[in-house]
């Protein structure tokens, strides 16, 4: 104990009376140091999470139900209004919405010479009157309006297929606008005229490279009525987690085939993989920066007071004293300059964040600052430092004591 009482006399001697200037550049450099790990682990962590986000708002919802797979497999849904009613009996659902999948092909005769260009893909039939309340299809058009519940002779077209758009796709239709016309051959040779009404933009998931249409229409081209392809359901992930709530829904429908937006996404896992990952290297990397430049610095520092060092050692002083008086100095460094990092990176960087997020294709980027990466951070900020203090000093604290004074 009184080891660490001496250590800790030395050390605040130390600091008191060294260079300010030095002193001032290590506590900028692991506050930077600090900002830099938890920034860049929080936008790679925010990086997934925005994918998800605009994968679950645009395609999946948070469960999806399709079609009875056992012991018979069925096309579509039946009852499906009865069925919708049975899980918004559910606390925690918020809103469910169906869709019917057509497979179909779009024409689009641009110069209106008989010469059309064609792309496959899905169509879907929706409710206008309820799937904005599960997906942010309005949120997403970029032109035009969108469907009302009447509308049989109108679809929208994703820009993947209307083409025209920032991101040209090789199999677009090559600008189509609001009000023109196109041809819709559906998979049972059926072909229908439709008038774009509106244009949306989704550059993830299948519905970007996907046409719109009402369910009223697709019950019509399918001969079917009050069925459906899949059921989406949105829920509140506060009050339950979505596995609980994929269960509660197993429980009620057995028969169906009940799946959560991290199954259906389960191709994404590998690039979360990649991005926490690059965040490991990353916050190693700075980490190791700063332990160097504390290590050179708290070097030059001995070798500047190597007299001093000399003289604690002629009155008795222990070696492991002196060195451990360096090692209270970086600790102290480091708490100093991670406070003033946490300042920056909480009480600066993350409210400019909130207030001008980062907009990209894929989603609105936010850093999201996960509490255990960052106790990890600190936690290795706290040991290079402890280890940037203890090697030099202790490359000087072990000379000869008379070479040491006659410096």
């Amino acid at each position: 104990m009184r080891t660490v009482r001496t250590a800790l006399f030395i050390a605040t001697k130390s600091i008191v009376q060294g260079s300010k200037a030095s002193m001032l550049l290590m506590i900028c450099i692991l506050a930077l140091s600090f900002l830099n790990v938890t920034f860049t682990a929080g936008i790679l962590a925010g990086f997934p999470q925005a994918v998800y986000a605009n994968l679950v708002d645009n395609s999946t919802s948070d469960v999806v139900i399709n079609p009875q797979q056992y012991p018979t497999v069925r096309t579509y849904i039946p009852d499906q209004a009865r069925l919708r009613a049975e899980i918004q009996t559910i606390p925690g659902v918020e809103a469910t919405t169906r869709e019917y999948l057509l497979a179909s092909s779009v024409a689009f005769d641009k110069y209106h010479d008989g010469q059309y260009v064609t792309t496959s893909g899905e169509v879907y039939g929706v409710d206008p009157s309820d799937v904005n309340t599960v997906l942010s299809f309005k949120k997403d058009l970029i032109a035009g309006q969108f469907l009302s519940p009447s509308d049989t002779d109108q679809i929208l077209l994703g820009v993947g297929v209307a083409g025209g758009g920032k991101y040209p796709q090789p199999a677009d239709l090559g600008g189509v606008k609001v009000g023109d016309k196109v041809r819709v051959t559906y998979s049972n040779g059926d072909i229908r005229t439709y008038t774009v009404k509106g244009i949306y933009s989704i550059l993830l998931g299948n519905l970007g490279d996907s046409a719109i249409i009402t369910s009223r229409e697709a019950e019509s081209e399918l001969g079917v009525h009050d069925e459906a392809s899949q059921i989406l359901v949105k829920t509140n992930l506060q009050y339950a987690s979505v596995d609980q709530y994929a269960a509660k829904i197993r429980a009620l429908f057995p028969n169906l085939k009940v799946q959560t937006y991290k199954q259906l996404l389960a191709v994404v896992a590998p690039v979360i993989a990649a991005f926490n990952l690059i965040s490991y290297i990353v916050s190693a990397i700075s980490i190791l920066i700063a332990a160097v430049i504390i290590f050179v610095l708290i070097y030059i520092n001995a070798v500047n007071r190597r007299r001093q060092i000399g003289i604690l050692k002629a009155i008795g002083l222990r070696q492991s004293i002196i060195v451990l008086s360096y090692v209270f100095q970086s600790l102290f460094y480091m708490t100093v300059g991670s406070i003033i990092g946490a300042g920056l990176a909480f009480g600066v960087v993350t409210p400019f964040m909130d207030a001008h997020p980062i907009v990209l294709p894929i989603g609105v980027l936010y850093p999201v600052y996960v509490p255990v990466t960052i106790a990890i951070s600190t936690l290795m900020l706290v040991a290079a430092s402890m280890l940037a203090g203890y090697f030099p000093s202790k490359l000087v604290a072990r000379e000869n004591i008379l070479t040491a004074i006659d410096r």
